[in-house]
This record gives C-alpha cells, sequence and structure tokens, in this order.
C-alpha cells in the first residue's frame, strides 16, 4: 500500500484501537464538523452522510498522501434512531427500549486518499443485528452507574462489561465497536495500490 499516513477523523479510542490492531499507527484529528444540519431518517444513510461529513472535512487539513478514515455509529429500534445518551437517565431509558429484545447497529464508514493525481472517496454502511437478554432495573441501573455508556451510541459499548448481555450477534462484530475493520482495510488497500 502507498499512502504517507491514516488520518483517524474520530477520537474515539475504540476506533483507534481496532487501527492499531491492524498495524495501521492512526493520527487523530477530530472532525469539528457541524453534524446538526443533517436530518436523514434511515439509518443506513444517516450514517454514510455522517461519516462523509467528517471525513471531508478533516480532509481540507489533510496533505497528499494522506488516508483519512472517519466513521459513525447508532443503534435503531423499532424505527427509532438510538445515538449516544446526553444524561444517565436517557442512558437507561435507550437501554430498557432494547432489553430482551434484537436491534441493529450501524457504521457508515468514508475513506479518502488524497493524491497529487486526484481524491478518491468511498463511503459504505455496514450492519449488525445484536440480541439483547432481557435485563432488570438494578442491572441497567449498575450498568448506567459505572460511565461506559455515555460515550456511545445506543447508550453500551459490546466491549465492556455489556458483553454479558448480548447472546447473540448476526453480522461483523467490529461493526458494532464502531469500525468494520475488514471491509476498511479492503477499501484502504484497493484505493492505495
Amino acid at each position: 500500500m502507498k499512502y504517507k499516513r491514516i488520518i483517524l477523523a474520530s477520537k474515539s479510542p475504540r476506533r483507534k484501537e481496532i487501527l492499531e490492531k491492524c498495524g495501521f499507527e492512526p493520527i487523530v484529528k477530530e472532525s469539528k464538523c457541524d453534524e446538526s444540519n443533517i436530518k436523514e431518517k434511515n439509518p443506513e444513510k444517516l450514517v454514510e452522510e455522517l461519516s462523509k461529513l467528517k471525513a471531508e472535512t478533516v480532509a481540507e487539513t489533510c496533505i497528499d498522501g494522506d488516508v483519512i478514515v472517519a466513521a459513525d455509529t447508532v443503534v435503531a429500534i423499532e424505527g427509532i434512531i438510538l445515538g449516544k445518551p446526553k444524561t444517565k437517565k436517557e442512558a437507561r431509558e435507550m437501554i430498557r427500549s432494547y432489553a430482551g429484545k434484537t436491534h441493529t447497529v450501524y457504521t457508515g464508514v468514508t475513506v479518502i486518499y488524497k493524491k497529487k493525481s486526484g481524491t478518491t472517496e468511498r463511503t459504505f454502511a455496514d450492519k449488525a443485528e445484536v440480541t439483547v437478554d432481557e435485563m432488570t432495573n438494578c442491572e441497567i441501573k449498575a450498568y448506567v452507574e459505572t460511565g461506559e455508556p455515555m460515550d456511545k451510541a445506543g447508550a453500551y459499548g459490546i466491549q465492556g462489561a455489556f458483553c454479558k448481555y448480548i447472546p447473540r450477534i448476526n453480522g461483523d462484530f467490529y461493526t458494532v465497536m464502531g469500525l468494520p475493520i475488514a471491509r476498511t482495510y479492503r477499501c484502504i488497500k484497493e484505493m492505495t495500490r
């Protein structure tokens, strides 16, 4: 692969960790874009649009040879999109909404390769079905009190303490974690040949 740097357009420690596991040394450049103008209701299209906005905003500050990777994740249950909770109460309500059910996690990814001959850009979305066991109010409250759900879409992290409530996933574990790495790696490899 021919590139100078991998730029992660996200402050997510989980996305950084996933890229590092694959041998990349990402430079974190948080996108400060305004997401409030995006009104998309379809979760798959929403995460694609948000990842594209983040990647393109950060790409403006990058140099030739850089590969910019941006991602956005949402949880959807019964037509309702769940982002990151703003309060503990909201986190408890989110978890109650899907406890004992199966919900869908969508992660959109945009990869931009800047080069002298022109910029290449690809955007895709991946989804996974996640089944959560029934949870008591005490279990929900105890989990929320750990603080873990507060910076995560849908108010949980599959890689943390919440994993004990997830008996089944249909799809890519890394999509749920926030970066479908096999598909992202394939995209980077094809773009930087």
